[in-house]
C-alpha cells in the first residue's frame, strides 16, 4: 500500500510498514501492557538453580562449586513486556536468585538466562523442542504459580552452558535478529547557509526538474560492528538519485553480545567546501538491545530526516548544514 504526498516540488513515497525485523527475531513487538504491581500484593518469588552432569562444562561446575561468572538472571514471563532481572546468591551449595515481588497467579516462564557483568549470556534453560531439551527436567517455557497463601514461592530451573555459536541448539530464534531499516531525506536549501546555486555541478541536478530549493537527499550508510565495516556496506540511493523510494538496508543484531552491537552512519552527498562535493557525517543511529533504531518513526516504519531550517512537518529527524571549513 503507498501513499503520494505531494510536497513543493518533490513526490515523496511513504511505504507503510516497512521497517521490519525478520525471521530470527522481532524488533519491534507488540506486548500487552505491563499492570503495575501494588506492592501489597506481591508476593516474593525466588528460582533455585540447577545444573546438569550431562552438559559438564567449565560452567557446570563453576555453578556447582559457587564459581560462577554468572551475576544476573533474566527472566522472562508470558504477557509481559520487559523481563524481570534478579541478581544471584550463592548459599546451601546452590544458586538461588533474589527474592523479588509478583502477583499470585498462573504464570508460563518463557525464558531463563544467567548474564555475566557484561550482559553476555553464560548459561541458560533450552526451549522445548530444541536439541538440548532432553539435557533437562524442565525446558522452557512451563508453567507455574506464584502461591496465595504462601509468602514465598520458590520455583526449580536448571540451566546449561551456553556460547554464542551453541544459541541455535537451545532453540533461541531471537538470539540474532535480522532487520531492516528504510530511511528517505529531503535537502532545505534556502540560503541559510547554501543557495540552489552552490550545487551546481552536482548530482543533484539531475533529478527531475533540476536544483530546488527542497529536493531529496543523495547520501549513504554505513555500519559498523567495531572498528569493522559490515559486509555489503556502505548502501546508497545514489542510483536514483533518493527521489520516490526510501533506502533499505538490513543487519544481524546479537542483543546479548555487546561488542557486536551496530552503529550505523548516515553520510550526505553535500559541499566539501572546496568547490566540489563529497558524501560527509552527519549522523550516528542509535540502537537498542533489540536493535531497534532510537527514533521514533511516527507510524509510518520510515526513519524521515530534513537537512535545513523548512517547515518540517512530519519529519522524524531534523539535521543542521555541516559547513566545511578549510
Amino acid at each position: 500500500m503507498k501513499h503520494l504526498t505531494l510536497k513543493g516540488n518533490r513526490i515523496s513515497i511513504i511505504l507503510l510498514t516497512v521497517y521490519v525485523c525478520l525471521g530470527l527475531g522481532a524488533c519491534e513487538e507488540e506486548s500487552p501492557p505491563v499492570v503495575q504491581d501494588q506492592p501489597s500484593l506481591l508476593k516474593e518469588v525466588i528460582f533455585e538453580i540447577s545444573s546438569s552432569s550431562a552438559n559438564a562444562g567449565m560452567g557446570i561446575q563453576n555453578i556447582k562449586e559457587g564459581t560462577s561468572q554468572a551475576v544476573m538472571a533474566e527472566i522472562w514471563v508470558e504477557g509481559v513486556n520487559s523481563p524481570y532481572y534478579s541478581e544471584l546468591v550463592y548459599k546451601n551449595g546452590r544458586y538461588h536468585t533474589k527474592g523479588f515481588g509478583m502477583k499470585a497467579g498462573n504464570y508460563t516462564i518463557e525464558r531463563f538466562l544467567l548474564l555475566d557483568g557484561n550482559g553476555h549470556i553464560v548459561m541458560a534453560a533450552p526451549e522445548a523442542g530444541s536439541a538440548l531439551a532432553a539435557e533437562v527436567q524442565t525446558p522452557v517455557t512451563f508453567a507455574t504459580v506464584v502461591s496465595e497463601k504462601d509468602k514465598t514461592t520458590t520455583i526449580q530451573i536448571e540451566v546449561l552452558d551456553f556460547s554464542a555459536s551453541s544459541y541455535q541448539d537451545f532453540g533461541f530464534d531471537w538470539f540474532a535478529i535480522a532487520c531492516e531499516i528504510c530511511v528517505f531525506g529531503d535537502l532545505c536549501i534556502t540560503g541559510n547557509p547554501y543557495y540552489t546555486e552552490h550545487f551546481a555541478g552536482s548530482l543533484y541536478e539531475n533529478v527531475p526538474g533540476g536544483l530546488q530549493i527542497d529536493m531529496a537527499a543523495i547520501f549513504k550508510i554505513y555500519a559498523y560492528s567495531g572498528d569493522s565495516l559490515l559486509p555489503g556496506y556502505p548502501y546508497s540511493n545514489e542510483s536514483w538519485l533518493g527521489v520516490g523510494q526510501p533506502l533499505c538496508f538490513d543487519y544481524i543484531a546479537y542483543p546479548y553480545m555487546p561488542e557486536k552491537s551496530i552503529e550505523l552512519q548516515l553520510w550526505i552527498l553535500s559541499p566539501d567546501g572546496m568547490g566540489g562535493f563529497a558524501y560527509q557525517p552527519y549522523y550516528i543511529f542509535e540502537t537498542n538491545k533489540s536493535g531497534k533504531i532510537n527514533l521514533n518513526t511516527g507510524g509510518d516504519g520510515i526513519i524521515d530526516f530534513m537537512v535545513g531550517d523548512c517547515v518540517s512537518g512530519d519529519v522524524d529527524l531534523t539535521l543542521e548544514w555541516k559547513v566545511p571549513i578549510h
